[in-house]
């Protein structure tokens, strides 16, 4: 489905963190034989908002297009938290 510029997708799991999807994490999306690559912008209950590239939103057709999806772990927001860790004031 599209929500404004953005595209949900329904992750079973998502609310047991199975699989652990966060904001900024990348997602691959391979159709017809092309691979497309996307970011997480925002995670709800049981979906996530993906920004993917132009010229997947031209071509793609929610209601009659499957793809196979492939998420992977954002170092950067990994990074982010370990920074925040060593910069907490210790109790």
């Amino acid at each position: 489905k599209k929500e404004g510029q953005l595209f949900t997708l329904d992750v079973p799991g998502l609310a047991e963190a199975r699989p652990s999807v966060l904001r900024g994490d990348l997602i691959h999306i391979t159709w017809r034989d092309t691979l497309y690559k996307g970011r997480v912008q925002m995670t709800r209950l049981l979906t996530v908002l993906i920004a993917m590239p132009r010229s997947f939103e031209r071509q793609f057709n929610t209601s009659l297009d499957l793809v196979d999806v492939r998420f992977t772990f954002s170092r950067t927001t990994f990074r982010t938290s370990h920074i925040g860790v060593t910069q907490a004031p210790e109790k």
